[in-house]
């Protein structure tokens, strides 16, 4: 998780635990995955599963040095929370939790696949029907977390998860909010530079669950052309491009893209949330003309087997 307030920083560990470190609760830890600015993942174990069973689980716990930080037992419980509330196969579940006492933790599947970000450092741009197909399902999670009264706040490439199948997960819930939150908050900036919308900075925005929809936009122009609209540093140049800067023409980078999806891209990126669609359902619907035009040039044999099939929760701290 990237926060613009606080920064991040974020390794991936693959050696094996110390057998005295191994348990935590009802869990086996195997191995740690990454480390985050307040949280540790673990590959982990049910420690009633048979000996030498592949670990089916990840564990994600604060970081001993953070027990008393009171961000980082908001961030777990709040996975807790909005997982509790929200059911749906394009979001994580979290199966387990302890978040009363130190080591507090939370126990989610282990997910098989890449992250989103590790398939387009692979395999960018990625073709249309595959970008649009990955859209459609992000766009689907949202319109879950939306319908439930969350934002999710940290829409990016490294928080998607794309299987096998690609079957796209939604991961890194911890920094959700409610609507009713950000009014209270709202100097508050959540969310990672050249994903977040204008409304989180602006003097007069009120981000919702729009907000949401245009770093789908800026994902999904990731996916067609290759780069990112935007590569600010500080927040202080992403403000500044904003104000000077018009939205690159897709087609000056891709000549191919329908103008219909031209549009949507557009509109999705619009600086004021009102130009954007009124919904993530309301763009899924958006999206199936387009992918009924391009379903015949889906192919995916070969994108995952290109990219690799490394478990992505190395990025889900």
């Amino acid at each position: 998780m990237t926060v613009l307030r606080a920064g991040s920083i974020e390794r991936s560990f693959h050696h094996e635990l110390p057998v005295s470190a191994r348990r935590l609760g009802e869990w086996v830890l195997i191995r740690p995955v990454a480390e985050g600015n307040w949280t540790q993942l673990y590959q982990a174990q049910a420690a009633s599963a048979s000996p030498g069973s592949p670990p089916q689980y990840a564990v994600k716990t604060i970081r001993p040095e953070c027990f008393d930080s009171s961000i980082a037992q908001r961030i777990l419980a709040r996975e807790v929370e909005v997982a509790r509330m929200v059911t749906h196969p394009h979001i994580v579940p979290v199966l387990a939790w302890q978040l009363r006492h130190p080591p507090q933790y939370v126990v989610m599947p282990w997910l098989e696949g890449v992250s989103l970000r590790d398939l387009l450092r692979q395999r960018s741009p990625l073709p249309t029907a595959e970008a649009l197909w990955l859209t459609r399902q992000i766009a689907e999670g949202l319109a879950a977390l939306h319908a439930a009264g969350w934002i999710h706040a940290d829409l990016k490439p490294e928080n998607i998860i794309v299987n096998s199948d690609y079957h796209v997960t939604l991961i890194d819930l911890g920094f959700c909010v409610r609507q009713s939150e950000i009014q209270g908050r709202r100097r508050l900036i959540a969310g990672t530079l050249n994903y977040i919308a204008p409304e989180w900075w602006t003097m007069d925005g009120r981000p919702d669950a729009r907000s949401d929809l245009f770093s789908l936009g800026v994902i999904l122009y990731e996916m067609l052309c290759g780069r990112r609209p935007t590569n600010a540093k500080t927040l202080d140049e992403l403000v500044a491009l904003h104000r000077t800067w018009r939205l690159p023409a897709a087609q000056t980078v891709r000549g191919t893209l329908p103008r219909e999806l031209v549009r949507l891209l557009r509109s999705l990126l619009a600086r004021i949330p009102e130009r954007r669609p009124h919904s993530a359902t309301a763009l899924i619907e958006a999206l199936y003309p387009l992918e009924i035009e391009f379903f015949t040039d889906r192919d995916y044999s070969a994108a995952l087997e290109h990219a690799g099939t490394n478990t992505v929760f190395s990025r889900h701290c």
